[in-house]
């Protein structure tokens, strides 16, 4: 067997291990489930936050704060069975069949969420401003804007919304509860965020990620 000049035996060295698999791709991974919440507020200086991230190799990344996202964040890896069954069920409910779930469904100079859900061909992106606007309880996200709530509740509210509009709701529901039953029941600290580049999103870990 040949043996390897020290210079390159040390550049395989630290080839193999700062590699890794950061970053890791979001918008441009072939099959991944992802959360993650942006603001486009006038004059905003906010970077993404990631609420939760799955990957097909069983690797997910989750915040603390599964409402707005960012710190402290968790880290851990599942069967990836598990990753499949649960794009699985959600093909098998209908979710990539409706390409109006693709419409974005916030105002201008806004926060929102956003669902994305990679699997091969099949491919969604939610983005939605009703689970950030509706958190203080006063306001309801309608289908045709957003509208105080006046004293009524939430769910009376939504009853009287559009069918299309409610079954846009039930969807985003569900993929919540896809992404919840994800999670595993702990896991490690881990440092990062999410890194938009040219709309192009990645997590990396804090060795990883620019300042």
């Amino acid at each position: 067997m040949p043996r390897l000049m020290p210079s390159l035996l040390l550049a395989l060295v630290v080839s193999s291990t700062t590699l890794g698999d950061d970053p890791r791709p979001i918008t441009g991974a072939d099959h991944v489930f992802a959360i993650y919440t942006e603001n486009w507020g006038f004059g905003s200086s906010e970077k993404p936050k990631l609420i939760f991230a799955a990957w097909d190799d069983g690797h997910v990344v989750w915040s603390h704060d599964r409402l707005n996202g960012g710190e402290p964040f968790r880290s851990s890896t599942v069967n990836p069975e598990r990753f499949t069954s649960a794009i699985e069920r959600l093909r098998t409910i209908g979710v990539f069949d409706t390409p109006r779930f693709n419409d974005a469904k916030f105002g201008p100079d806004s926060q929102f969420t956003t669902v994305l859900i990679h699997n091969g061909k099949h491919k969604l992106k939610m983005r939605s401003w009703h689970e950030l606007f509706e958190s203080n309880g006063k306001i309801i996200a309608a289908d045709h804007g957003v509208t105080s709530l006046s004293g009524r509740s939430l769910l009376s509210a939504l009853s009287d919304e559009p069918s299309g509009y409610l079954g846009y709701r039930i969807a985003w529901l569900e993929i919540r509860l896809a992404a919840a039953n994800l999670i595993p029941e702990s896991g490690a600290e881990t440092k990062g965020r999410l890194q938009m580049r040219r709309a192009i999103a990645s997590w990396v870990t804090q060795e990883e990620a620019e300042p």
